[in-house]
């Protein structure tokens, strides 16, 4: 990475605190529970902070509070500009500042997210059976899949989507054949499906269940968890301020990213959403 481009990473990776710690405030008031995930996490563990390559942060919340945070109530206490919604395309929220704009290089991503944002994920309950626990995944996962082979020409247009690496092979196959069915898939209703999959993800109660799930998560099975993994979460710093992780986040880290996650992946492999900058 170059100078110029090292300094605008710098930069968006310090909008993305101050934005985290408009967040964190909030949830600490409200006594909501949140917790870094994903790549937050294993930056956290690994770097301390940001993985240095890293462009946006990943937030988990139990779905009680996360609908609060969500809420339309909690959105009119928030500054001017600033906004916490569930986003249908995604299947889970954004906590965004419309103040700032970024530019991410690809000309279809800007058009859809032409704001800062952290990712907020709700985690859910599953039923307590094992059997059950997976039939109640799959189900929730082909209406996820359908959602997506909707947005079938959108996603191959998004060379970040096309080209993710750790993307599942099924989904791989599935943006790039996908648009072979997308016509009887377009057929379907897009706010009933949403409905229903919001619907399924609810179904379980988090206090309620020995496993958990980010079901809107990008690694798919891998995002079962047991509960006793989140316990009561903990502090860890990142980038010069603390972030809770779960109480068990290097396990978490491990079975989502494997027993190497300690390791730096090959510059082919790191992944980031293009070349992106805050537009002052």
């Amino acid at each position: 990475m170059d100078n110029t481009n090292e300094n605008k990473l710098d930069d968006l990776q310090n909008e993305l605190l101050r934005l985290y710690g408009i967040l964190a405030d909030f949830c600490d008031k409200k006594k909501i529970r949140y917790y870094g995930c994903g790549g937050t996490a294993l930056g956290a563990i690994r770097h301390d902070g940001f993985i240095p390559w890293d462009d946006d942060m990943d937030i988990a919340i139990p779905r009680k509070d996360y609908e609060i945070l969500i809420s339309e109530e909690s959105n009119k206490l928030f500054d001017k500009g600033i906004s916490a919604k569930f986003d249908k395309e995604l299947l889970f929220s954004r906590f965004m500042d419309t103040t700032v704009r970024c530019s991410r290089g690809d000309s279809e991503w800007n058009e859809l997210f032409p704001y800062l944002y952290i990712d907020v994920f709700p985690i859910d309950g599953t039923p307590n059976n094992g059997l059950l626990r997976m039939i109640h995944f799959y189900r929730i996962m082909f209406i996820f899949t359908v959602l997506k082979l909707k947005r079938i020409k959108y996603l191959q247009k998004i060379e970040y989507m096309k080209n993710r690496r750790h993307r599942p092979f099924i989904e791989r196959v599935v943006i790039k054949y996908g648009h072979l069915i997308s016509p009887i898939i377009d057929r379907l209703d897009e706010d009933k499906l949403v409905k229903k999959y919001n619907e399924l993800c609810c179904k379980y109660d988090y206090e309620n269940s020995k496993v958990v799930c980010v079901y809107s998560g990008r690694y798919r099975k891998r995002e079962l968890i047991p509960k006793e993994m989140i316990g009561k979460g903990k502090m860890h710093q990142f980038s010069g301020c603390e972030i809770p992780l779960y109480e068990k986040a290097e396990e978490y880290v491990k079975q989502i990213y494997g027993q190497n996650y300690m390791e730096l992946p090959p510059i082919s492999d790191r992944e980031k959403h293009g070349d992106v900058e805050i537009i002052r």
